[in-house]
């Protein structure tokens, strides 16, 4: 009998506790799926205090269900005061009398959302890590970043920016779905950013990522960088690091640290050293470098003295940058003269990327069954285009650059096309053909985009040089 009491006490101590638990993990955040200790919890306190978001019932937040592109609008719409709107949003899948509707034409009509191709919002499907980091990120301005290799094109920079301003949290995966618990911890990152300008660290001539330290050391860095900028010759030291002397002592904030390959630490408040191997030592953090790996940043920094630049970035956004080089390379031919028109230019680089890709078989060009050869003969083929199109009201002039497939065009540069409003704008084209002219490839495509003026079309052969890509910018006046 005393056993079969002490058996019910255990019990009854265990539901105490657990209940305990549970309503400690509610008072935090006045949700109960929320752990006390969960990683984003201030991040949820922070939305649901600053009344971002909300959760799905009077107790639930739902931490690990997806965020829809609606919703998503309409926090956005929240943080930019909800102005009043009027007007269409252009979209084909969404109505005036939709709950969002006032946040996506609002987000539509500022350049935040462009849609996902074929004149469709999608206000239902999930919002992706990279889409969530490209709305912030043109929310801010559009500031210019590296590419991260892992985004999608028209995400890449974004998702740079994101790493690099600390938005970004630890397994964040661009094109994954962003569920409720990442959203509110990216919110809260976005809107505590601060206006100052970034540090750019370039080595060997090459710009490199760097997500910098918040802390005493890095700030007096960049009022250091407010005279100039400062070129550092690093050599070698012990097989693991390279460094060098600023030119005045910064605070030290000293902590036990295990570097690894990329950190960039300050040594006795003089010293920049970047690291490419492992140490261990008490030392000041001031950042890591991102987007390389320890093989490539080792051969970067090379087996003697390297020069490394550090300045101010020049708080440049992407509204400033008026030509957009959109380019279709579906065997890979036009690409590289694309990004050379874009280089020559000082232009953004958009890949038109087909939402089904074409085969080797689809490309057949004996076979009047393909893909493609249906398209070509098909007056009304639109094919679609995958991901967000880029925001053409930033753009004064296009480049279009494209292969010829049957003499014309590919159909989906008629997509592109009409799935903007290019009215006004400066266009042209070039293409890339072993032996077929222009044509009347650049006639028809003119159709699409009536309101633009259009200048000289050109034909390149595939590894054109850059002489060549560079003497036609000059004949019809884009590059002077």
């Amino acid at each position: 009998m005393q056993k079969k009491i002490r058996w019910i006490a255990l019990l009854m101590a265990l539901v105490l506790s657990l209940g305990i638990t549970a309503c400690a993990a509610e008072a935090q955040t006045g949700f109960s799926d929320i752990p006390a200790d969960a990683w984003y919890g201030e991040a949820v306190d922070f939305a649901k205090a600053q009344e971002l978001m909300r959760g799905v019932s009077e107790t639930r937040f739902a931490p690990e269900e997806t965020f829809s592109r609606a919703q998503l609008a309409t926090v956005l719409y929240r943080i930019a005061g909800e102005p009043a709107v009027a007007g269409d949003d252009g979209f084909s899948d969404t109505a005036p009398n939709d709950w969002y509707a006032s946040a996506v034409l609002w987000a539509a009509q500022s350049g935040v959302v462009n849609g996902v191709g074929g004149g469709r919002f999608a206000p239902n499907d999930p919002v992706t890590q990279e889409q969530l980091a490209v709305m912030l990120w043109r929310m801010k301005g559009q500031p210019i970043a590296s590419e991260a290799a892992d985004a999608s094109p028209y995400a890449a920079q974004a998702v740079t920016w994101a790493r690099e301003n600390g938005l970004a949290f630890d397994g964040f995966s661009p094109k994954q779905p962003a569920i409720r618990s990442q959203v509110a911890v990216m919110l809260q990152g976005y809107l505590s950013l601060k206006d100052e300008a970034a540090i750019t660290l370039t080595v060997a001539g090459q710009p490199l990522s760097v997500q910098w330290a918040e802390n005493s050391s890095v700030d007096a860095l960049r009022a250091l960088l407010q005279k100039g900028d400062i070129t550092l010759d690093l050599s070698d030291y012990g097989g693991f690091e390279k460094g060098a002397p600023l030119p005045e002592t910064l605070p030290e904030n000293n902590e036990q640290m295990q570097t690894d390959a990329g950190d960039i630490i300050l040594y006795q408040g003089r010293q920049f050293v970047i690291y490419y191997d492992q140490n261990s030592y008490s030392l000041t953090p001031l950042g890591k470098i991102t987007g390389i790996s320890k093989e490539d940043l080792r051969a970067l920094l090379g087996a003697g003295n390297v020069a490394a630049t550090l300045s101010l970035a020049k708080m440049q956004t992407q509204a400033e940058k008026k030509t957009l080089v959109a380019y279709f390379s579906a065997t890979g031919n036009t690409r590289p003269l694309a990004k050379t028109a874009a280089a020559l230019l000082g232009a953004d680089l958009y890949e038109i990327v087909p939402q089904t890709p074409y085969t080797s078989a689809d490309l057949n060009y004996s076979d009047h069954e393909t893909r493609a050869t249906r398209e070509q003969h098909d007056d009304a083929a639109r094919p679609a285009i995958g991901g967000e199109l880029p925001d053409f009201s930033r753009y004064d002039t296009v480049i279009l650059a494209h292969p010829i497939w049957w003499g014309q065009a590919p159909k989906i540069l008629y997509t592109f096309l009409e799935s903007g409003d290019f009215s006004g704008k400066t266009l042209t084209t070039f293409c890339t053909s072993g032996s077929s002219g222009v044509g009347s490839s650049a006639e028809n495509l003119k159709k699409s985009a009536p309101g633009a003026s259009w200048l000289e079309s050109r034909r390149f052969a595939a590894g054109a040089s850059e002489t060549e890509i560079q003497n036609w910018l000059e004949s019809i006046g884009l590059l002077k």
